[in-house]
Order: C-alpha cells, then sequence, then structure tokens
C-alpha cells in the first residue's frame, strides 16, 4: 500500500499548526530530515511526510541543503545511499561550513584531515555511482580540478 499523495491542504494544515518557524528554520539547516518529520508529526499530532519539509523551505525561501551545493556536489544527482558514505559526509561538512552553517567540533577535525589528505596526495574526489568503490580519489588535474572534485566532463 502506498502513502497518499502530498496535497496543498495537507501543506497548509501543517504550517498553521507549526508555532516555532524558527526552531524549524534552524534545524532544517544541519538535522536530517527523518528526525525533524519525527520531531514535527509528535509536536503537532499529525503525520508529516518529508514532502511537508521541501515545500517549506521553497516557500520560505531557505537555502538548499549541504548535498545541492553545486561546487562540492556537481554531479546530476547523488544517490541517498551514497551520502552517507565518508567522502560525501566530508563534502557535506565542507558546503555546511562555506554556508556558514554550525558544524561540531568532531566533524570539523574530521573535515581538516580529509582535507589535509587530499592536498598531501594531489587529489580530488571523484563520484562514480556505477562503480564499487562510488566515491574514488583521483589525482587533481592542474588548472581545472580547482576545488575537493573532480569537475565533469563538459563535453567541450
Amino acid at each position: 500500500m502506498s502513502a497518499p499523495a502530498f496535497d496543498r491542504m495537507q501543506y497548509l494544515r501543517i504550517e498553521s499548526a507549526i508555532t516555532d518557524h524558527r526552531r524549524l528554520q534552524d534545524w532544517l539547516k544541519f538535522v536530517a530530515p527523518s528526525r525533524i518529520c519525527a520531531w514535527l508529526s509528535q509536536e503537532l499530532d499529525m503525520e508529516v511526510p518529508p514532502a511537508f519539509l521541501a515545500a517549506y523551505a521553497v516557500r520560505w525561501g531557505l537555502p538548499k541543503r549541504a548535498y545541492e551545493d553545486e561546487q562540492l556536489f556537481p554531479w546530476p544527482r547523488v544517490r541517498k545511499t551514497h551520502l552517507a558514505m565518508h567522502p560525501a559526509k566530508m563534502l557535506k561538512a565542507e558546503a555546511n561550513v562555506r554556508a556558514g552553517v554550525r558544524v561540531g567540533e568532531t566533524q570539523l577535525n574530521q573535515l581538516s584531515r580529509f582535507k589535509q589528505m587530499l592536498k598531501r596526495n594531489g587529489q580530488v574526489v571523484d563520484y562514480r555511482p556505477h562503480s564499487e568503490e562510488v566515491w574514488v580519489y583521483v589525482d587533481r588535474r592542474p588548472g581545472v580540478d580547482d576545488d575537493l572534485v573532480r569537475r565533469p566532463d563538459t563535453g567541450d
């Protein structure tokens, strides 16, 4: 049995029940959507689907989530399961740092070591969703790969 479609009336019911928009907007910056939906469902005593969060972010003009940063995630689509892997976590942490989002000290230390390793080895991260490794470290191309990731070929 599939979940019912998310509609505008459901969105409006949920949004009108929210009393602390500031807190929700802060959570959207660094808390997993599943945790936010669980928290809202409990607080509002109604089911809050993940589609609500996406619609809410657009309606309120909130910044994109870290994995939507086109400088650090230049690939057309990154699979959700691949976002849980270490290189993706480090890229998300860097995107959050650049966006001014709070990042914990442990994650900052991991990020620092990750960036040092890439620099020391002259490498960048590449995403290969159909390979066994998925995230691979490849040699940096001088004048092309000027950030932490491999710039996809544009066919020029």
